[in-house]
């Protein structure tokens, strides 16, 4: 059986790769303080210089940095 901690890795990973294709910055970011721990929790999004958002890969919520964000951000992941 595939650990789901191994499926969201990979699926960041991949999100991280794509965005970044795409000219966007993409920064995983390790919230949880654990020495050792290098598993993506949150990827940072950002685009010529500004935040655009937040993904948490453990909640798999999207916080907005400004509401005029979200319409672009939402065409890339429903475009994956």
């Amino acid at each position: 059986m595939v650990n789901e901690n191994s499926v969201w890795q990979a699926i960041s990973t991949k999100l991280i790769y794509r965005l970044k294709m795409m000219g966007y910055g993409a920064t995983s970011v390790n919230t949880s303080g654990k020495e050792g721990n290098w598993d993506t929790e949150k990827i940072c999004v950002t685009k010529d210089g500004r935040d655009l958002c937040d993904i948490n890969c453990i909640e798999g919520t999207i916080t907005y940095h400004n509401a005029s964000d979200q319409e672009e951000i939402d065409s890339i992941l429903h475009s994956s």
